[in-house]
């Protein structure tokens, strides 16, 4: 069940299993991991500014970087190495996409006649529908596995994972 899709009584509900992994205690847990990518990061900065740009870094790239490298590594249990690679994840860009089509979408929403066309159109391409589907798919993947994981590293998903099954029932 995804939270902003549920109703009030069952997102109370969640909110409060998942709030656990979000207490000083956990944050604080995860300090040594946000250090090792805050220190990747000065370190690739210092590299981009002492390279051929002559001291030209774009610094949206970067902290994009190091948000989704962050973020995979707590909720997922891996980097998407963007900060190693210096390129950003295809599943990044596919995020990037996503927004500018849900605005879009949001768009069709505002004005039926233009949203109606919308639909026609993504039923009619089927790989409006592919690429949708393989967007979702990663990130599936990738939290099945990290729930499978045995790992004494705590992270996000450790804590969500200990109250999962208080969260189906």
């Amino acid at each position: 069940m995804i939270i902003s899709e549920s109703n009030d009584v069952d997102h109370a509900r969640i909110r409060k299993l998942i709030a656990h992994a979000f207490s000083e205690a956990a944050l604080r847990e995860q300090e040594g991991l946000l250090t090792s990518h805050t220190d990747r990061l000065i370190s690739r900065l210092k590299d981009q500014i002492n390279g051929p740009a002559e001291g030209k870094v774009d610094l949206r790239n970067w902290y994009n970087f190091l948000t989704f490298d962050v973020i995979g590594d707590l909720c997922l249990g891996e980097s998407f190495h963007a900060l190693a690679t210096g390129e950003y994840h295809f599943w990044i860009t596919d995020i990037f996409q996503a927004l500018k089509f849900w605005r879009v979408m949001r768009f069709g929403n505002t004005y039926p006649l233009f949203g109606f066309l919308l639909r026609v159109f993504m039923a009619l391409v089927p790989s409006v529908e592919e690429k949708r589907d393989a967007f979702f798919k990663l990130p599936t993947t990738k939290v099945e596995k990290r729930l499978k994981t045995e790992t004494n590293r705590k992270d996000f998903m450790s804590y969500v994972s200990l109250l999962l099954p208080l969260a189906i029932t």
